[in-house]
């Protein structure tokens, strides 16, 4: 019964995307990555909403909450944060630009070095993301179906259909595949989580069977505030907010919207589907350790609970982790891929013009990018807190964005390269060479200090920079 929704569900996805490959067929590489910039705002929200909700964001918080409880639910709170303030003061002038990617901003002011820069950071950055959700694919699919997948074929049968739906469709087809996604992850983790409080005499009954824990009283199981330590929310919150403006899987979307007031909406709805799927992830983690106490693999929390629940509830849960990982992974997918075709190849390496073979390398640029991430796979482990160290070097970028839509009288010709040097060697040296060095807990805090000591050490320089090619046009709603 589990097997047969989840081919079931794979089945429907494919459809999807083929659907957004017959309706692209003849069309640009530019429908391709950018959807011809016509994503509606409801599109727009649940392309980043299923950036979000992944592995990190279900099984990376259900195994924070085996030890720390619901606040882990916290981790999709900080994520929703970014696109909220992007929303408010951001989306609509990105959707406005004259580029393609964020890395085309930037060298549109900094220059061609600087822009290839920045093209490397990013791929690095994603591509270490989309392999810790293959990681968290093939980790759902051994352990319920154990029979069928080991951990290492549950891997590579991830990234095959990671690299199904983004190749076949591009990022209509990620948009198209988000919507089926969002509701099959919001019906399979709450059907789960109402027959879990159910059968376990509601939270009251679940908590008898919790030990003291980290608040040696209990408390901390069902606490909004207790449990995870507030610094590490802090710098979760702080960590994903930076990391939204120069995330290409969330500026993508905004480029492609429709108009600057879709993008601006659809920030603020992503954010909305966003958190309660944290929460609720939490409860499985906290159900597992009242049922699974001596539990090995910690990151095994939520797929071992499902395994507990009736077979059309288990499959249906199942499509849905599943549906989360898919739905980070293939937006990120075809991220990547923008950057290094718009960016790299199709700038300095390939001159030919002809739409077909454009979108050809666009496609083999996606496998390319999918086998790269699959073999990172098979050596990554720690989901939150590998991503919470990769994301740490966005800070630079974001202080640059902002300024470059905000203050842009506030940049020079050396800020994009002072700003973001001072910001990787303080990661480098805080996470790597001497971490008995570190001013803060959380790498985060030393990357964004001295990345603004950078920036400012920037002000001496006395040459301005010029943001007349960031634009279409001026007019921004």
């Amino acid at each position: 019964m589990t097997l047969g929704i989840v081919v079931v569900y794979m089945a429907v996805l494919l459809g999807v995307s083929w659907l957004a490959a017959l309706f692209q067929r003849g069309k640009s590489s530019e429908a391709f990555l950018l959807a011809d910039k016509q994503l509606p705002w409801p599109l727009v929200g649940v392309m980043i909403a299923g950036l979000a909700i992944g592995g990190a964001s279900t099984i990376g918080v259900a195994e924070n909450a085996y030890e720390s409880g619901l606040s882990a639910g916290w981790y999709n709170v900080a994520w929703a944060l970014g696109p909220i303030l992007v929303g408010f003061f951001l989306a609509a002038r990105v959707r406005m630009t004259n580029q393609k990617t964020v890395s085309q901003m930037l060298g549109s002011v900094f220059g061609p070095s600087f822009e290839l820069l920045a093209a490397g950071v990013q791929v690095v950055i994603n591509t270490v993301i989309i392999a810790l959700q293959i990681i968290a694919g093939g980790a759902i699919l051994s352990v319920i179906l154990p029979n069928v997948f080991t951990e290492t074929t549950g891997i590579i049968f991830s990234a095959v259909m990671f690299a199904a739906v983004a190749v076949m469709g591009g990022l209509l087809a990620a948009g198209l595949s988000n919507v089926v996604n969002m509701l099959v992850i919001y019906l399979g983790v709450v059907l789960g989580v109402v027959y879990l409080l159910h059968v376990n005499g509601g939270a009251a009954g679940l908590q008898a069977l919790l030990p003291a824990g980290i608040s040696g009283d209990g408390s901390h199981w069902f606490s909004f505030v207790k449990g995870m330590p507030a610094a590490v929310i802090i710098a979760w919150c702080v960590t994903m907010t930076l990391q939204c403006l120069p995330n290409t899987g969330i500026m993508q979307n905004f480029i492609a919207a429709r108009t600057p007031a879709d993008a601006r909406r659809g920030a603020f709805f992503g954010a909305a589907i966003m958190i309660p799927c944290g929460f609720l992830s939490a409860i499985f983690g906290i159900a597992c350790r009242a049922h699974f106490p001596d539990l090995a693999n910690t990151a095994a929390a939520l797929p071992t609970m499902v395994m507990t629940l009736p077979p059309i509830l288990s499959g249906l849960l199942l499509a849905g982790l599943w549906a989360a990982d898919i739905s980070t992974a293939t937006g990120l997918l075809v991220g990547v891929s923008t950057i290094c075709t718009e960016d790299v190849i199709f700038k300095y390496l390939v001159s030919d013009k002809n739409r077909r073979h454009r979108l050809v390398i666009t496609r083999l640029v996606v496998l390319l990018v999918v086998l790269v991430a699959t073999l990172a796979a098979l050596r990554l482990s720690g989901i939150l807190s590998t991503i919470m160290v990769a994301l740490a070097l966005y800070a630079p970028y974001t202080i640059l964005l902002t300024a470059l839509y905000l203050f842009p009288g506030a940049l020079r010709r050396s800020s994009g390269w002072l700003t973001f040097l001072f910001g990787a060697v303080a990661l480098v040296v805080v996470q790597w060479v001497q971490p008995a060095w570190r001013l803060f807990d959380q790498a985060i805090y030393s990357v964004l200090l001295f990345s603004l000591l950078g920036f400012c050490l920037a002000l001496l320089d006395r040459r301005p920079v010029a943001t007349e090619n960031l634009y279409v046009n001026k007019e921004v709603e």
